[in-house]
């Protein structure tokens, strides 16, 4: 699916949306371990 999606990307010139896509990947990846690990109240001091 990721290589489906980088291809598309390339092909059409899109590749100027591959560092939002990553952002939002990479943000909800920290959301989502800050939601189930022992360490989640360390997690808010960053915010």
């Amino acid at each position: 699916m990721i290589r489906d999606l980088a291809s598309y990307l390339w092909k059409n010139k899109l590749w100027w949306m591959a560092p939002p896509i990553i952002v939002i990947v990479l943000f909800t990846i920290l959301v989502a371990v800050s939601a189930v690990s022992p360490i989640s109240p360390f997690m808010y001091m960053l915010f």
